[in-house]
């Protein structure tokens, strides 16, 4: 994969910058490495990163170790350390998969800090067709490289570089904010190879910013010269930056493969069909784990009533469960739960009595992040118990269910764990 760093920035005030480096580049790892670092270079900049140059001294840093398995990411911020291991899958999942653990490693607030260091930003269009991922990497890294913050299209920005396909060829060109709609500032550039292309332009790109410099310098000091002493202090030269932190080296060998924990709280309300009609069914659950697996226990009520008989069956069930993003808010979770089944019944006051049944649940949930933890949450579920139950009076039944069930569920979820506040290991 590709050796070189990027850094990687918010670009809002008051949050904090990200260093993205991976290993010496192995024989055939070259094209992969660069479109992963490109997935993940897109997905900052679409939710409002900016990415910078690896001659930062001051960043929170995100490593991505390659391994057998999948790819390990390790994001350190001073004392604060995260780390989560994602599993080997086809080529494309894998950076989508990457991107995404990238991006709630650094929604954990203990990570978030602030700087004071400014950057001149540029900002990067595409015209003709949508890049690809190692495109993505390919335009970014020579202005990542010389100094220069990069930030999304329609951010604002000190410059902008304007990337267009010409049949086989790229065309580069150089100009004011936003991207390919500003005036430019010289004729473009157009080779077969977009990274010395663009190389090419960000050359002359850092001549400009240097010398836009030298005349802001020369401006504030003829302004100092001529102020009264009592006067208003100078402007500043540029809007303030996001403030960054010192980052002190990675050692590999402090830093196992760890797997992010989590864990949510929820609570539902729905309905199950254990006979027709339809009954209430109401759900508390605790599930935790590290990666993807976990375990849960679950206790759920459903309260009926039929010809004075009221009953109130109590489902109570552990076992282990699946957690998947499939984006950046939205989860799948599955698991296979058994436990017990306590039937207790009263009849006309008189009789008071209570049975209990084995039984298994298998829910399959999709929960939908709103923020600061708290979720929507759908739940589906099959559910079987060790036998039927029924009751009579006379020869009448008058309650009855079958030993399978089904249900539908609505409810809300709070989760903790990787992206809560907490102490770093």
């Amino acid at each position: 994969m590709i050796g070189a760093a990027l850094v990687l920035m918010l670009s809002a005030p008051a949050t904090g910058a990200v260093r993205v480096e991976m290993p010496p580049a192995r024989a055939g790892e070259s094209e992969s490495g660069r479109a992963l670092r490109g997935a993940v270079a897109r997905r900052l900049l679409e939710d409002g990163y900016a990415l910078v140059g690896p001659d930062s001294k001051r960043a929170t840093e995100v490593f991505l170790r390659p391994l057998q398995a999948g790819v390990l990411i390790v994001v350190r911020s001073g004392s604060s350390e995260r780390a989560e291991e994602v599993p080997a899958a086809r080529d494309d999942l894998l950076r989508l998969e990457v991107a995404h653990r990238v991006l709630m490693l650094l929604e954990d607030e203990a990570l978030q800090t602030t700087s004071s260091q400014t950057l001149p930003t540029a900002a990067v269009g595409f015209r003709g067709r949508a890049p690809s991922d190692a495109e993505i990497q390919q335009a970014t890294a020579p202005l990542v490289a010389s100094g220069f913050a990069v930030v999304a299209e329609d951010m604002p920005s000190d410059w902008a570089v304007c990337v267009r396909w010409e049949g086989d060829e790229y065309s580069v060109q150089r100009g004011a904010s936003p991207p390919c709609e500003g005036d430019p500032l010289a004729p473009a550039t157009v080779g077969p190879t977009l990274d010395a292309v663009v190389a090419v332009e960000v050359a002359r790109l850092e001549y400009d910013r240097d010398a836009k410099l030298e005349a802001d310098l020369g401006a504030l000091a003829d302004s100092v010269a001529t102020a009264d002493s009592e006067s208003e202090s100078p402007p500043l030269l540029r809007s303030s930056r996001p403030k960054l932190i010192e980052i002190p080296s990675l050692n590999e060998a402090e830093h196992p493969t760890k797997l992010a924990p989590w864990g949510v709280i929820r609570a539902q309300g729905g309905l199950e069909a254990r006979s027709l009609p339809f009954e209430g069914l109401y759900t508390v659950e605790g599930a935790g784990g590290r990666g993807r697996w976990g375990g849960a226990l679950r206790v759920g009520f459903s309260p009926t009533s039929g010809s004075s008989l009221r009953v109130l069956d109590t489902f109570i069930s552990a076992g282990p469960t699946f957690r998947a993003p499939v984006s950046r808010r939205v989860h799948l979770s599955a698991a296979l739960l058994g436990g017990v089944l306590v039937h207790r019944y009263e009849d006309l006051g008189v009789e008071l009595g209570h049975r209990v049944d084995a039984q298994a649940t298998a829910p399959f949930s999709v929960s939908l992040h709103l923020g600061r933890g708290v979720g929507l949450l759908a739940t589906a579920l099959l559910g079987l118990s060790s036998r039927a139950r029924n009751h009579r009076r006379g020869d009448a039944i008058i309650w009855s269910r079958s030993r399978f069930r089904g249900g539908l569920t609505l409810g809300l979820e709070v989760a903790f764990g990787p992206n809560k506040k907490r102490e770093a290991p």
